[in-house]
């Protein structure tokens, strides 16, 4: 069996092929095709989830110029999955005999001193999974055709629309071939579930054996765990299971997904560019990059076709699997509200958005420090395109509290990304001012905090008027004359200088500071 698995990478041709092939890196995976003798029973599983990775590598490298899809398909149906199959029969013949042994002598292992050990059923069921999974994983690829006219941009452009019937399509004899994928994984359960009860049920010495049970093995209790396991995963393969996904979406809420292995390989799609994705378009820049863009432009028309995958997520709907892939996220108007305090720590509070009526909650969110007068407030909007934001309501222990634009309001733009300060400080209502009594003379009034203020002043018994705009805790009054009462106060607006970055800005509206009196000499 393993001298023909053996012979099969001495071909030049077959060993050439695969190394062009492994050598293709997309995403960090260097080779496609990584198989071995497990080390221990951590290491006796299903490659299931390598089959997904491997489905979209093939996809990616499709698309280059490692040899031709097509020349590395032939290769495998004609060269390679022959001898693995020829491998599992004679493997098959040798668990015939229960009593079977191979002693491998130390020369065999490298070293004449080396002791002798011998190779019982346990090591020929693991090599027979080892081989099944194998066999899946090389049969996947003769699921989907990947022809291409060529290895340039104008031949990908065309394989990758939708309605292209030679690229990531099911080959002739598809169907069968999934079949025989699902067959191999469930055969490779039942390999290594024959292997460990074997190991279990020996009673003979094992001090040579390869694969061992006892306190120079693998404990007793470890292979009951594997069976147990073995079990689960046979079940994943052959009907549905379920999964808890927590903090899955933007809401961090909680999902339960079922999955069918069983249903995905038993229905696989003609066309799956057509059957599980949303309407696209492929183009090309001027440097010949791939443009790949989706016809529906709002979270609401963007839409899975199938949205349980062929029946690989039973029970999937459209709109829990966007809020799983974080559709969301691409779509929706952000933004970003900053709340600042001055005064105390922001430990109670919330902040809600208006617009065209309708109320938005914020996302949660971990931006933020116990006892902090900063906290930050996302919000996704998926409607209202265009529509101005009516209200920021800040909710400051318990009070809620309507702040007030400065200068512009926000306006929902999909799949842009805004930001505003808002400031919920009180004015100080300890202002003083004293009268400077130097060339030119002036009043100084003390604002106590920083931020940015509106400075009124009135004259007497006159009324107050805007006497200046500031971004400090300061303020000089020069335009002063002797003999005269002043008054001032201050409208506090925002923490920031309103203008930066073209950022929004909110306050509080009507916070004034107290009036303070003063006579100049």
């Amino acid at each position: 069996a393993f001298s023909h698995i053996l012979a099969t990478f001495a071909d030049t041709s077959i060993k050439n092929t695969f190394k062009r092939w492994e050598g293709v890196n997309v995403s960090g995976q260097s080779t496609m095709l990584k198989f071995g003798i497990p080390a221990g029973t951590s290491e006796m599983t299903v490659p299931t989830e390598m089959l997904g990775k491997n489905l979209v590598k093939m996809i990616q490298v499709a698309i280059s110029d490692p040899p031709t899809i097509t020349e590395m398909q032939n290769l495998i149906r004609d060269k390679v999955l022959p001898r693995i199959n020829y491998a599992i029969t004679r493997l098959a013949v040798v668990e015939q005999n229960p009593n079977f042994e191979l002693r491998i002598t130390g020369k065999m292992q490298g070293s004449a001193g080396k002791k002798d050990v011998y190779l019982d059923l346990t090591e020929v069921y693991v090599m027979d999974a080892m081989l099944q999974n194998m066999k899946a994983t090389v049969e996947q690829f003769l699921v989907f055709k990947f022809e291409l006219s060529g290895y340039n941009s104008k031949a990908a452009v065309v394989a990758l629309q939708q309605n292209n019937t030679t690229f990531f399509v099911l080959a002739s004899d598809g169907a069968a071939r999934a079949q025989s994928v699902k067959s191999s994984l469930v055969n490779a359960v039942g390999k290594i579930r024959s292997g460990v009860n074997f190991l279990k049920n020996e009673t003979d010495n094992q001090d040579d054996d390869i694969i061992k049970k006892g306190t120079d093995g693998i404990a007793v209790k470890d292979l009951d765990t594997v069976l147990t396991y073995l079990n689960k995963i046979e079940t994943a393969l052959t009907g549905t299971f379920t999964v808890e996904i927590k903090n899955a979406d933007s809401d961090n809420n909680t999902y339960t997904v079922q999955i069918s292995l069983n249903n995905f390989f038993n229905s696989l799609p003609q066309n799956p560019k057509q059957a599980w994705l949303p309407t696209y378009t492929v183009d090309t820049t001027s440097r010949g990059d791939l443009l790949w863009r989706w016809q529906a432009q709002d979270y609401a028309s963007f839409t899975f076709p199938d949205p349980t995958f062929s029946g690989l997520f039973p029970g999937m709907t459209n709109d829990k699997l966007k809020r799983i892939m974080y559709i969301d996220e691409a779509f929706a108007w952000r933004l970003s509200v900053d709340l600042y305090n001055g005064n105390s720590n922001l430990d109670n509070s919330t902040v809600n958005i208006v617009i065209n009526g309708k109320t938005y909650l914020p996302k949660p969110n971990n931006y933020y420090w116990p006892g902090s007068s900063y906290r930050y407030f996302d919000f996704y909007v998926m409607d209202n395109n265009g529509m101005p934001v009516q209200q920021v309501v800040a909710t400051v222990n318990g009070q809620p509290l309507t702040l007030q634009f400065y200068k512009k309001t926000p306006l929902v733009r999909a799949k842009e990304y805004d930001y505003v300060s808002a400031d919920v400080t009180t004015a100080s209502q300890t202002i003083s001012a004293q009268y400077i009594a130097s060339n030119p003379k002036y009043i100084e009034l003390n604002l106590q905090s920083w931020g940015y203020y509106k400075i009124e002043r009135a004259i007497g018994t006159g009324s107050f008027s805007l006497r200046d705009s500031i971004q400090t805790n300061y303020y000089s009054d020069y335009n002063i004359s002797a003999g005269t009462t002043y008054k001032y106060r201050a409208q506090r607006i925002a923490n920031y200088y309103s203008d930066w970055y073209g950022y929004y800005y909110a306050y509080r509206p009507n916070n004034y500071t107290n009036t303070f009196s003063i006579t100049t000499p």
